[in-house]
Order: structure tokens, then C-alpha cells, then sequence
């Protein structure tokens, strides 16, 4: 985890609650594939789930996904900053990152969970977290479903946004 953290900061695109969302939330979700695969609802994904286009068919190096990620994460990031109108903890904003990062821009953008939380409601707006757990229009908190992974990044999401995990001296700690 620690080299990962310093390769992302070394690109410079986040800020520390960028930097705890890229390697203690999103990383050990997404995994590290050097092989263009389709994901678990079909969309061409590399690297540490990217499904930015371009995407070459073809192996790339775990450097290549490094500087992929930490651009991907430099989006989310500047998407949650865009449209939080309230100041938050590291914590929580590390959640909305990977939110973001997982479920995209658009979807972040027009959520519940952003209104509630530029209306002060922070606790109510973390719950929200726990309500996507839909993929492609399958309930993935059905393990057969073959997404049950969704949904359990959901819970992890809400219990980041919630403050039940924090990152302290480069260990989570809840």
C-alpha cells in the first residue's frame, strides 16, 4: 500500500483524501489487471478499473495503470469538489471519491447523496451510499446476480463516508 501511495502522490493530481480513496478504498476494490477484461455488466475495463477510452487491446505495465488510475482518480476527485458546496472530512470525501470513480461523474452529480449533503444532512447522505447496489439493473446484493461485489463496495463506501474507518500514520483504523 505504501508504494502505491507514493507512486499516486508522486503524479501530484490529489489531495490527501484523493490519495486515501486511491489506495485504501478503490485499489483493493478494483484490483490490478494489466489485460483489457469486461467487467461484471460488460464495459472493457484495465489497469485498477478503468474504462476510460482509449483502451488498446493490449498488456500494459503497472506503471502505464499507475499514471491511468491516478488521472481517473484526479476526475472523481475534481467532480466531488465541483459539486460539494459544504466542507467535508478526508474521510467522507474519500468515500464520495470512489463513489465517483466507480459509479461515475453523471451519476454522482445528480445523486440524492449530493443534495443531501450540500443541505447539511452528512449522516443521511452517507446512508445513500448503501442504496446503490444496483448494476445494469440487477440487484447485486443477489449473490447469483454475479455482481455481489457492488453491493458490498456500497456498505464499504457508506462506512468510509460515516467515519467508521480513517487512515492514521498509513493504517486504517476504525
Amino acid at each position: 500500500m505504501k508504494s502505491l501511495y507514493k507512486k499516486l502522490a508522486a503524479v501530484g493530481l490529489l489531495s490527501s483524501a484523493g490519495l486515501i480513496a486511491g489506495v485504501y478504498i478503490t485499489a483493493p476494490q478494483e484490483g490490478l489487471v494489466l489485460y483489457p477484461y469486461y467487467d461484471s455488466v460488460g464495459v472493457l475495463t484495465v489497469c485498477r478499473g478503468s474504462t476510460t477510452p482509449p483502451i488498446e487491446m493490449r498488456k500494459y505495465t503497472e506503471e502505464e495503470c499507475n499514471e491511468i488510475y491516478a488521472k481517473d482518480l484526479a476526475v472523481a476527485e475534481k467532480a466531488v469538489d465541483e459539486a460539494l458546496k459544504v466542507k467535508v472530512d478526508d474521510h467522507t470525501k474519500a468515500a464520495l471519491i470512489d463513489f465517483t470513480f466507480h459509479k461515475g461523474v453523471g451519476a454522482f452529480k445528480k445523486s440524492t447523496l449530493v443534495r443531501k449533503l450540500n443541505e447539511g444532512h452528512g449522516r443521511a447522505a452517507c446512508a445513500e451510499l448503501a442504496r446503490w447496489t444496483f448494476a445494469r439493473g440487477r440487484d447485486c446484493k443477489i449473490r447469483s446476480n454475479n455482481c455481489y461485489g457492488v453491493a458490498k463496495r456500497a456498505l464499504l463506501e457508506e462506512d468510509w463516508c460515516m467515519g467508521k474507518y480513517k487512515v492514521v500514520d498509513g493504517r486504517v483504523v476504525n
